[in-house]
Order: structure tokens, then C-alpha cells, then sequence
């Protein structure tokens, strides 16, 4: 799915296409990189995968936390 096709289905509203769409595209993107091709706030669509019941694909591993673990700056 494309970027462009990610934004017509949050813009349509209809949260069963919404909710496959962000599950398929969560995959490879984060929560927030979402937010940005759908062009609204990362707190309200923080809000609409709550309403959703979706979670953050969480095999994703930020740089800071592997640094720390790692002893390094």
C-alpha cells in the first residue's frame, strides 16, 4: 500500500479499511511516520489506534535504547 492510498483511507472514515490499513502498513512503519502520510498530529492518531485498539509494531528497536543497552554514547 501506498502512501497515497494510506491517506484515502483514513480520509474516507471508515475504521475497518482504517484499521487493516494501518496493521498492514505498521509493518514497516512506525506509529508516527503514520501520522505523517495521513497529515494530522501524531497525538490524535495516537488517539484514533487507541479507539482502534491497535498497538505499535513493537519488533522495532530504537537506536538510543540498543545504545544504552550497549554501554555506548
Amino acid at each position: 500500500m501506498t502512501k497515497e492510498e494510506f491517506k484515502q483511507v483514513f480520509d474516507s472514515g471508515n475504521d475497518e479499511k482504517l484499521r487493516l490499513a494501518i496493521a498492514v502498513m505498521n509493518k514497516e512503519h512506525t506509529f508516527k511516520e503514520l501520522s505523517i502520510f495521513a497529515c494530522v498530529s501524531n497525538s490524535s492518531f495516537q488517539g484514533l489506534t487507541r479507539r482502534l485498539k491497535l498497538t505499535s509494531n513493537k519488533k522495532r528497536v530504537r537506536k538510543s535504547n540498543t545504545m544504552f543497552l550497549e554501554g555506548g554514547r
